[in-house]
Protein backbone atom coordinates (compact mmCIF):
# COMPACT_ATOMS: atom_id res chain seq x y z
CA UNK A 1 0.00 0.00 0.00
CA UNK A 2 0.90 3.50 -0.74
CA UNK A 3 0.77 6.10 1.58
CA UNK A 4 2.17 9.64 1.19
CA UNK A 5 2.33 10.93 4.77
CA UNK A 6 4.20 10.06 7.88
CA UNK A 7 5.50 10.70 11.11
CA UNK A 8 7.22 13.82 12.62
CA UNK A 9 4.79 17.27 12.38
CA UNK A 10 7.16 20.26 12.31
CA UNK A 11 7.59 23.84 10.48
CA UNK A 12 8.10 22.54 6.49
CA UNK A 13 11.19 23.83 5.04
CA UNK A 14 10.71 26.78 2.45
CA UNK A 15 9.37 24.89 -0.78
CA UNK A 16 11.85 24.57 -3.58
CA UNK A 17 10.39 25.99 -7.09
CA UNK A 18 9.03 23.27 -9.11
CA UNK A 19 11.01 21.73 -11.50
CA UNK A 20 9.77 22.04 -15.26
CA UNK A 21 9.03 18.39 -15.85
CA UNK A 22 9.83 17.62 -19.43
CA UNK A 23 12.84 19.60 -19.89
CA UNK A 24 15.75 17.95 -20.74
CA UNK A 25 18.63 18.80 -18.24
CA UNK A 26 15.49 17.81 -15.65
CA UNK A 27 15.20 14.34 -17.21
CA UNK A 28 19.13 13.49 -17.42
CA UNK A 29 19.17 14.54 -13.92
CA UNK A 30 16.30 12.15 -12.67
CA UNK A 31 18.74 9.35 -14.98
CA UNK A 32 21.62 10.23 -13.47
CA UNK A 33 20.62 10.09 -9.64
CA UNK A 34 23.07 7.09 -8.69
CA UNK A 35 26.23 8.78 -6.64
CA UNK A 36 29.25 7.63 -4.90
CA UNK A 37 29.75 9.16 -0.81
CA UNK A 38 33.50 9.13 -0.07
CA UNK A 39 32.80 9.80 3.61
CA UNK A 40 30.31 7.26 4.10
CA UNK A 41 31.66 5.02 1.30
CA UNK A 42 28.66 4.40 -0.14
CA UNK A 43 26.22 4.59 -3.38
CA UNK A 44 22.82 6.63 -3.17
CA UNK A 45 20.06 8.00 -5.08
CA UNK A 46 20.13 12.09 -5.30
CA UNK A 47 16.91 13.93 -5.40
CA UNK A 48 17.79 16.57 -8.42
CA UNK A 49 15.36 19.34 -6.91
CA UNK A 50 16.52 18.85 -3.15
CA UNK A 51 20.19 19.04 -2.58
CA UNK A 52 19.47 17.76 1.12
CA UNK A 53 17.49 14.64 0.25
CA UNK A 54 18.73 11.27 -0.84
CA UNK A 55 17.92 7.93 -1.38
CA UNK A 56 20.40 5.40 1.04
CA UNK A 57 20.64 2.14 2.14
CA UNK A 58 19.22 0.86 5.49
CA UNK A 59 21.88 1.82 8.30
CA UNK A 60 22.52 -0.25 11.02
CA UNK A 61 21.17 1.56 14.72
CA UNK A 62 17.96 3.02 12.73
CA UNK A 63 15.46 1.30 14.45
CA UNK A 64 14.28 4.25 16.64
CA UNK A 65 13.51 6.21 13.26
CA UNK A 66 11.86 3.36 12.12
CA UNK A 67 9.38 3.17 14.96
CA UNK A 68 8.89 6.65 15.39
CA UNK A 69 8.31 6.90 11.55
CA UNK A 70 5.89 3.85 11.16
CA UNK A 71 4.12 4.82 14.43
CA UNK A 72 2.14 8.24 13.43
CA UNK A 73 -1.40 7.30 13.60
CA UNK A 74 -2.30 8.17 9.60
CA UNK A 75 0.71 5.88 8.29
CA UNK A 76 -0.67 2.82 10.94
CA UNK A 77 -3.69 3.49 9.18
CA UNK A 78 -2.99 3.00 5.62
CA UNK A 79 -0.34 0.40 5.79
CA UNK A 80 -2.18 -3.03 5.60
CA UNK A 81 0.58 -4.89 6.33
CA UNK A 82 2.47 -3.73 8.92
CA UNK A 83 1.71 -3.60 12.92
CA UNK A 84 0.10 -0.44 14.37
CA UNK A 85 1.08 0.26 16.96
CA UNK A 86 4.73 -0.30 15.42
CA UNK A 87 6.80 -2.04 17.42
CA UNK A 88 10.71 -1.84 18.05
CA UNK A 89 11.08 -5.90 17.97
CA UNK A 90 9.27 -5.79 14.40
CA UNK A 91 11.58 -2.34 13.26
CA UNK A 92 14.36 -4.84 14.38
CA UNK A 93 13.52 -7.41 12.55
CA UNK A 94 13.10 -5.60 9.63
CA UNK A 95 15.87 -3.74 9.50
CA UNK A 96 17.80 -7.30 9.97
CA UNK A 97 15.79 -8.92 7.14
CA UNK A 98 16.70 -6.07 4.97
CA UNK A 99 19.97 -5.82 5.54
CA UNK A 100 20.68 -9.45 4.72
CA UNK A 101 18.99 -8.71 1.59
CA UNK A 102 20.09 -5.54 0.57
CA UNK A 103 24.06 -5.89 1.33
CA UNK A 104 24.71 -8.88 -1.48
CA UNK A 105 23.26 -6.23 -3.91
CA UNK A 106 25.44 -3.36 -2.95
CA UNK A 107 28.09 -5.67 -2.59
CA UNK A 108 27.47 -6.63 -6.37
CA UNK A 109 27.33 -3.03 -7.32
CA UNK A 110 30.59 -2.07 -5.27
CA UNK A 111 32.42 -4.60 -7.36
CA UNK A 112 31.92 -2.82 -10.49
CA UNK A 113 32.68 0.35 -9.66
CA UNK A 114 36.41 1.89 -10.02
CA UNK A 115 38.32 1.98 -6.30
CA UNK A 116 37.91 5.05 -5.81
CA UNK A 117 34.73 6.38 -7.71
CA UNK A 118 34.30 10.39 -8.60
CA UNK A 119 31.95 11.84 -6.31
CA UNK A 120 31.38 14.75 -8.42
CA UNK A 121 30.02 11.98 -11.26
CA UNK A 122 26.96 10.22 -11.48
CA UNK A 123 27.52 6.33 -11.43
CA UNK A 124 26.28 4.61 -15.20
CA UNK A 125 24.85 1.07 -15.71
CA UNK A 126 27.37 -1.47 -16.48
CA UNK A 127 26.38 -2.96 -20.22
CA UNK A 128 25.32 -6.65 -19.50
CA UNK A 129 25.15 -6.61 -15.86
CA UNK A 130 22.00 -5.96 -13.56
CA UNK A 131 21.08 -6.19 -10.03
CA UNK A 132 17.47 -7.44 -9.29
CA UNK A 133 16.49 -5.44 -6.01
CA UNK A 134 16.32 -2.21 -4.83
CA UNK A 135 18.65 -1.23 -2.08
CA UNK A 136 17.95 2.34 -1.39
CA UNK A 137 15.16 2.41 1.48
CA UNK A 138 15.61 5.47 3.22
CA UNK A 139 15.01 9.16 2.45
CA UNK A 140 17.64 10.73 4.01
CA UNK A 141 17.68 14.32 4.91
CA UNK A 142 21.73 15.68 4.93
CA UNK A 143 20.69 18.84 6.78
CA UNK A 144 19.04 17.43 9.96
CA UNK A 145 20.94 14.19 9.83
CA UNK A 146 17.94 11.94 10.12
CA UNK A 147 15.25 9.21 7.75
CA UNK A 148 12.84 10.95 6.57
CA UNK A 149 11.02 8.63 4.84
CA UNK A 150 10.95 4.87 4.02
CA UNK A 151 10.79 3.02 -0.09
CA UNK A 152 10.02 -0.38 -1.19
CA UNK A 153 10.15 -1.85 -4.39
CA UNK A 154 9.63 -5.74 -4.90
CA UNK A 155 8.13 -8.15 -6.40
CA UNK A 156 3.87 -7.42 -6.49
CA UNK A 157 2.08 -9.18 -4.10
CA UNK A 158 -0.59 -9.81 -6.83
CA UNK A 159 -3.44 -9.08 -4.70
CA UNK A 160 -5.65 -8.40 -7.81
CA UNK A 161 -4.59 -11.71 -9.01
CA UNK A 162 -3.84 -10.06 -12.54
CA UNK A 163 -0.77 -12.69 -12.53
CA UNK A 164 -1.40 -16.59 -12.48
CA UNK A 165 1.86 -17.24 -10.32
CA UNK A 166 2.95 -16.29 -7.04
CA UNK A 167 5.76 -13.79 -6.21
CA UNK A 168 8.04 -17.11 -5.50
CA UNK A 169 7.29 -18.38 -8.98
CA UNK A 170 7.89 -14.40 -10.90
CA UNK A 171 10.77 -13.84 -9.14
CA UNK A 172 12.28 -17.16 -11.66
CA UNK A 173 11.38 -15.43 -14.56
CA UNK A 174 13.69 -13.07 -16.35
CA UNK A 175 14.17 -9.12 -14.73
CA UNK A 176 11.98 -8.42 -18.29
CA UNK A 177 9.08 -10.15 -17.35
CA UNK A 178 8.79 -9.30 -13.67
CA UNK A 179 6.43 -6.63 -11.94
CA UNK A 180 7.85 -4.59 -9.04
CA UNK A 181 5.74 -2.37 -6.66
CA UNK A 182 6.51 0.64 -5.06
CA UNK A 183 5.60 1.47 -1.10
CA UNK A 184 6.26 4.34 0.60
CA UNK A 185 5.87 6.83 3.71
CA UNK A 186 6.71 10.26 3.93
CA UNK A 187 7.33 12.88 6.52
CA UNK A 188 4.14 14.83 6.38
CA UNK A 189 6.80 18.16 7.18
CA UNK A 190 7.73 17.00 3.58
CA UNK A 191 4.57 16.61 2.15
CA UNK A 192 3.35 18.87 -0.83
CA UNK A 193 6.64 19.82 -2.08
CA UNK A 194 7.09 16.92 -5.00
CA UNK A 195 9.40 15.26 -3.16
CA UNK A 196 7.56 12.09 -3.52
CA UNK A 197 7.24 12.44 -7.05
CA UNK A 198 10.69 12.89 -8.08
CA UNK A 199 11.73 9.69 -5.54
CA UNK A 200 9.36 7.61 -7.57
CA UNK A 201 10.95 8.93 -10.78
CA UNK A 202 14.39 8.70 -9.51
CA UNK A 203 13.50 4.66 -8.61
CA UNK A 204 12.48 4.45 -12.13
CA UNK A 205 14.50 6.41 -14.04
CA UNK A 206 18.20 6.06 -12.29
CA UNK A 207 17.45 2.41 -10.91
CA UNK A 208 14.28 0.04 -12.11
CA UNK A 209 14.96 0.53 -15.93
CA UNK A 210 18.99 0.96 -16.06
CA UNK A 211 20.07 -1.46 -13.05
CA UNK A 212 17.15 -3.90 -12.60
CA UNK A 213 15.68 -4.27 -16.26
CA UNK A 214 12.33 -4.70 -14.85
CA UNK A 215 9.27 -5.12 -16.86
CA UNK A 216 6.34 -3.46 -15.44
CA UNK A 217 6.36 -1.45 -11.88
CA UNK A 218 3.03 -0.93 -10.12
CA UNK A 219 1.17 0.17 -6.91
CA UNK A 220 -2.13 -0.66 -5.12
CA UNK A 221 -3.49 2.98 -3.62
CA UNK A 222 -6.63 3.50 -1.96
CA UNK A 223 -9.03 5.69 -3.80
CA UNK A 224 -9.18 8.03 -1.12
CA UNK A 225 -5.76 8.42 -1.27
CA UNK A 226 -5.17 11.67 -3.53
CA UNK A 227 -1.66 12.24 -2.88
CA UNK A 228 -0.04 8.87 -3.83
CA UNK A 229 -2.97 8.61 -7.13
CA UNK A 230 -1.37 12.09 -8.35
CA UNK A 231 2.24 10.66 -7.66
CA UNK A 232 1.67 7.41 -9.67
CA UNK A 233 0.21 9.59 -12.38
CA UNK A 234 2.73 11.78 -12.90
CA UNK A 235 5.13 9.55 -12.91
CA UNK A 236 3.39 7.64 -16.16
CA UNK A 237 1.41 4.93 -13.89
CA UNK A 238 -2.18 4.29 -15.20
CA UNK A 239 -5.18 2.90 -12.87
CA UNK A 240 -6.05 -0.85 -14.06
CA UNK A 241 -8.30 -1.88 -11.67
CA UNK A 242 -10.49 -1.14 -8.82
CA UNK A 243 -11.37 -4.00 -6.20
CA UNK A 244 -12.74 -3.68 -2.16
CA UNK A 245 -10.14 -5.06 0.03
CA UNK A 246 -11.06 -6.09 3.86
CA UNK A 247 -9.24 -3.40 6.23
CA UNK A 248 -7.81 -5.08 9.52
CA UNK A 249 -10.27 -4.15 12.75
CA UNK A 250 -7.06 -3.07 14.20
CA UNK A 251 -7.15 -0.69 11.51
CA UNK A 252 -10.41 0.38 11.44
CA UNK A 253 -11.90 -2.56 9.70
CA UNK A 254 -14.96 -2.53 6.82
CA UNK A 255 -14.01 -2.43 3.52
CA UNK A 256 -11.41 0.23 1.57
CA UNK A 257 -12.20 0.72 -2.53
CA UNK A 258 -8.21 0.35 -4.00
CA UNK A 259 -7.28 1.12 -6.86
CA UNK A 260 -4.13 -0.62 -9.39
CA UNK A 261 -1.44 1.45 -11.15
CA UNK A 262 0.72 0.19 -13.18
CA UNK A 263 3.25 0.97 -15.77
CA UNK A 264 5.22 -0.98 -18.22
CA UNK A 265 9.40 -0.11 -18.38
CA UNK A 266 10.21 -3.08 -21.01
CA UNK A 267 7.91 -3.68 -23.59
Amino acid sequence: MLTAVSAHVEPSPAPSPRPDRASPSYLAALSSALRWDPEREETYLQLPSFPELRLVPFREGIEDELVELFNHPVIGQRLYRLPYPFPRSFAEEMLSSSLSVHRPLLAHLRALLPSSPDPSQPILPVSGESILGFPFKSLYDTSKGKIVGDMHLGITSNAFDEYPMTPEEMAKLPASQQVHDFGYVLDPAYHGRGVMTEVVAVMIDSWAKPWMGIGKVGAYVESDNLGSIAVMRKNGLALTGVTLTDWPEEKGGGQRETGRYERVLVA
